[in-house]
């Protein structure tokens, strides 16, 4: 039986039950009268404010008008659908593929735009979060209605012990997608293991939450992602339609849980000449690259470009994956560079109960993970 009593801090709730006989085949007058005694357990007690539905409340709680509206997502899907009729035209799109619409409202704009996207995972204590940034602070990329799915980012990159970049593959000249990528472990082995050179994320004691099953509950296990390439490889007649179109064109089914960002999703998410909030470059608000990362502040210690899973490039010689220089431009970059990684994944909305503003004072934060 599923309850939900709105009452104030004085008043008294109370549940009125019936009870039924469905037996009939004997007379049961003899019951009339009588008391039953009924236990019930409360498994899952919220106070305060919390939602039902996260993605319904992050958009009432999106004040800063950098959360994309349904007619931008509309309008932006017609520009999908017009560069799937181009590059079909042209040859360069198997007819045969079918691309989906995009179903992600995004938050856009820049680090100083952006201020309503901050969300704790990890632990339901702010205090906590906002002392242990680099563990528990993300930042919500989108959200889907149509999926009820909410996608996040770590707000800063993984640092595992002195290491901050790592490579996309060992080998240049192999021809590797994204689930054969040495990244692809970083983020996804599971073995908590702290001598692997693999288990940076689901698998490292630092981020222990996430083996914790109250907390993987609520990530999408099984979740879609796209494999395609990303073709156009001059920043100067690059549009983003067609990374997506290029993207989209592969789908993994039952993907691991940990991805990285499509460059689609940071080049839809703000100007391609200017320092995207997608992007840790100087910090999420910082203005400088040095020191700790801070309460509020978001410094990083070091400036580093980044990876995404977006493949860009290859020849029987040369294997490149797109990635996002510390300047906020996109390049090609061969695999075995080193860049940084920052995880992302995709939370069940039909799961998760929200409460705080998003903001980096009072971030976002499950109510329900306990």
């Amino acid at each position: 039986i599923e309850v939900e009593l709105s009452v104030s801090e004085s008043a008294e709730a109370s549940i009125t039950g019936y009870l039924k006989v469905n037996n009939t085949e004997f007379d049961q007058s003899y019951l009339a009268g009588k008391t039953l005694n009924i236990t019930i357990a409360v498994n899952n007690l919220v106070c305060g404010a919390a939602r039902g539905n996260a993605v319904a409340y992050i958009i009432e709680n999106s004040t800063s008008d950098t959360l994309e509206t349904a007619t931008a997502l509309q309008t932006r899907n017609e520009g999908i659908e017009a560069e799937v009729v181009s590059q079909k035209g042209a040859g360069s799109l198997d007819n045969e593929v079918q691309i989906e619409p995009d179903t992600l409202r995004r938050f856009i704009g820049t680090t100083t735009k952006v201020t309503d996207n901050f969300i704790c995972f990890g632990t339901s204590d702010t205090e906590e979060c906002l002392n242990n940034l680099d563990q528990y602070m993300y930042r919500i990329i989108g959200i889907d209605e149509t999926n009820n799915l909410i996608k996040v980012i770590k707000a800063t990159k993984i640092i595992k012990a002195t290491r901050t970049s790592f490579i996309w593959y060992s080998s240049f000249s192999t021809d590797t997608k994204w689930p054969e990528s040495d990244v692809y472990k970083y983020l996804n082995a599971s073995e908590v293991n702290e001598t692997l050179d693999q288990n940076y994320f689901m698998g490292n004691s630092y981020y222990s939450y996430m083996q914790n099953e109250n907390w993987k509950n609520l990530l999408i296990t099984d979740p879609t992602w796209y494999v395609g390439d990303d073709k156009i490889v001059s920043d100067e007649v690059h549009k983003t339609e067609t990374s997506y179109v290029n993207e989209h064109s592969i789908k993994l089914e039952n993907g691991n849980s940990i991805g990285l960002i499509y460059i689609s999703d940071y080049m839809y998410a703000g100007s391609r000449d200017k320092t995207n909030w997608l992007f840790v470059a100087n910090g999420l608000n910082g203005e400088t690259n040095s020191g700790t990362p801070l309460k509020i502040a978001l410094q990083q210690p070091k400036a580093d470009p980044e990876w995404t899973m977006t493949r860009s490039y290859h020849t029987p010689g040369l294997c490149e994956t797109r990635a996002i220089q510390t300047s906020g431009q996109t390049f090609n970059a061969a695999v075995t560079g080193l860049y940084a990684i920052r995880p992302v994944f995709y939370l069940d909305g039909s799961k998760v109960m929200l409460n705080g503003k998003g903001t980096m004072e009072t971030p976002y934060y499950v109510t329900n993970a306990k």
